[in-house]
């Protein structure tokens, strides 16, 4: 009779409980390093977007206008937390362009919304001071505007972004510019630079 032997050490297939145990606490802290940063990263990356988001959103405004022949609105929307792009009902608007393409509705056509840690102060129309529940701008189908913008807050930083009346826009680092200085009385002054 022949007796065989079980090899004590047979052969591990698997892992034990304390080298599980090590691998999720590494992942765990490798984890609560990286998602704070990436979460920042995504953060930072929509706070830049939409100062570009803003400029394209009044463009889009003035571009309606003028394809629709019809005035178009742009309002900061306080409930909402951004901007709105709609028709507006309330100005008489004459055009030469077809009204085939007329928006009849005053729902918002577009909204633009204000990311996390981003506000909007010092409104304006015009060279006029406003406030956010007053403050819109309108786009005509001639292209032309009521001028006017406001300030731009994120992170400590301060941009002012300016509609001027003929429709074009800009943003600027800092706080929002004395605008009275650029109106020149036609035919009484010279413009120097």
């Amino acid at each position: 009779m022949e007796i065989t032997r079980i090899s004590t050490t047979s052969k591990r297939r698997g892992f034990t409980l304390i080298e599980l145990s090590v691998v999720i606490v590494v992942l765990a802290l490798v984890v609560s390093i990286v998602v704070p940063n990436v979460m920042t990263m995504i953060a930072g990356r929509r706070s830049k977007n939409f100062l570009s988001d803003v400029r394209t959103f009044s463009v889009r405004a003035r571009n309606q206008a003028v394809e629709t022949g019809q005035t178009m609105a742009l309002d900061a929307n306080g409930s909402e937390h951004g901007l709105t792009i709609s028709a507006d009902t309330t100005t008489n608007s004459t055009s030469t362009n077809s009204t085939a393409n007329a928006v009849t509705s005053t729902d918002p056509l577009a909204n633009l919304a204000l990311p996390n840690g981003t506000t909007l102060q010092t409104f304006k129309i015009g060279t006029q001071d406003s406030n956010e529940g007053e403050w819109k701008i309108h786009f005509y189908p001639d292209g032309r505007s009521d001028g006017g913008g406001f300030e731009i807050v994120q992170g400590g930083l301060t941009y002012s972004w300016i509609v001027a009346q003929n429709g074009s826009n800009k943003l600027l680092p800092g706080s929002y510019p004395d605008q009275t200085s650029e109106v020149w009385p036609a035919g009484e002054y010279e413009k120097r630079l």
